[in-house]
């Protein structure tokens, strides 16, 4: 093993080519092409099939390599391919990692860098409407799982010299891209440098999605409130980096992550700001009402009609009474067996299938309805 990690470039095309087939010997998929000039020049193209658009690199690199009539070097060919993305790598764990990331490398004998191209094979879906997060107003599209088509909408709703994106990699075992966004004018120092070092200091295998690496870089892993926020709507994600908000995008995530975010960063919605102001100032005063009657009404009923059942009327104490009587429970047991009831339903219409979801609740509700309405 230590002989393997001494091999440095320059190297004879044959010798990368045991040195990457060694690497990748579980891998049938790894294309390895050597081509010789009458000269006795060789070069050596390398890819990943399936990663790669193949009819590119026939079309753009290929074809122009073998109709050279000047000796092959990088600079001849950097000059003579039509692709102006080529970069160039040094070492052989670099070029194992960009490998990977569907790049393809041509290496001609005795240079000491490799040429790369980014010619990958495009699979991501389309912009589409955002799944989770509906809107009536404003712009439907939401986030998909490539990262350059996400930066290209940012971008595109952020058009000012200020805007910064920082790229990362994280993840030993499974590298992903991320970009770390902010508009350097307005964004706090503070916040931006806080999220630097986290993402630097990360060191993990593999991070999965956006949604575990929000976990990873949160203040701390017990606690259950949300340090972040996450969204899959452009115009929220570059709404809030506009406010001086900091904006992380992944690599094959359509979710993005907005920090910090604060208690009413989860009940202002984007769709406020497309109408005036009375509507939308009603709507989130209504969204915060919503929450706190979630919150506060269950524990508050358990409390009156166990303890302070004198403050209720006597005509609706009587009601309360009756339908009471057939409950074998105490109130603190019933509200919780309740609570367990919608928290199951709720999974349910999220797990199931569309169809088998909606009419398993829809069944479960009448059923919960009819046996109240018998109680009563």
């Amino acid at each position: 093993m230590k002989t393997r990690n001494k091999k440095k470039l320059p190297m004879k095309v044959d010798d990368l080519e045991s040195f990457l087939k060694e690497k990748f010997e579980k891998n049938p998929d790894l294309v390895f092409s050597k081509y010789e000039q009458q000269n006795g020049k060789k070069v050596g193209v390398c890819f990943i099939g399936y990663q790669v658009d193949t009819d590119k690199v026939e079309e753009f690199l290929l074809q122009p390599l073998l109709s050279m009539e000047e000796k092959w070097t990088n600079k001849e060919i950097i000059n003579r391919t039509p692709l102006n993305d080529v970069k160039t790598s040094h070492s052989l764990e670099e070029i194992l990692q960009k490998l990977l990331v569907g790049e393809v490398f041509v290496y001609v004998e005795g240079e000491k860098e490799v040429l790369s191209y980014l010619l990958l094979n495009k699979e991501k879906r389309s912009l589409e409407k955002a799944e989770t997060e509906s809107l009536v107003l404003g712009p439907k599209i939401g986030f998909t799982e490539s990262i350059v088509t996400n930066m290209n909408i940012v971008r595109w709703r952020i058009k000012s010299t200020d805007l910064v994106l920082e790229d990362y990699t994280i993840g030993k075992l499974n590298p992903r891209d991320i970009r770390l966004i902010y508009l350097k004018s307005i964004a706090n120092e503070e916040d931006v440098n806080t999220m630097r070092q986290r993402i630097k200091e990360l060191d993990v295998d593999e991070v999965e999605d956006s949604a575990v690496l929000s976990q990873y870089l949160a203040d701390s892993q017990s606690n259950i409130f949300p340090s972040f926020q996450s969204t899959e709507l452009p115009d929220r994600f570059t709404y809030a980096i506009t406010k001086g908000k900091v904006g992380i995008l992944m690599e094959n995530s359509p979710t993005g992550i907005i920090a910090p975010a604060n208690l009413f960063s989860f009940i202002e919605s984007t769709e406020d700001l497309y109408m005036n102001w009375y509507a939308g100032t009603f709507l989130r005063l209504l969204r915060f009402i919503a929450m706190f009657f979630t919150v506060i009404v269950t524990p508050l009923y358990v409390a009156i009609i166990t303890y302070q059942y004198s403050i209720i009327p006597t005509q609706l104490l009587i009601s309360i009474g009756q339908s009471r009587a057939a409950v074998p429970f105490p109130p603190l047991i019933e509200a919780l067996i309740l609570e367990f009831l919608i928290e199951l339903l709720r999974e349910a219409g999220a797990r199931l299938p569309t169809k088998v979801g909606q009419t398993m609740v829809l069944s479960e509700v009448l059923l919960l309805d009819r046996q109240q309405l018998q109680l009563v």
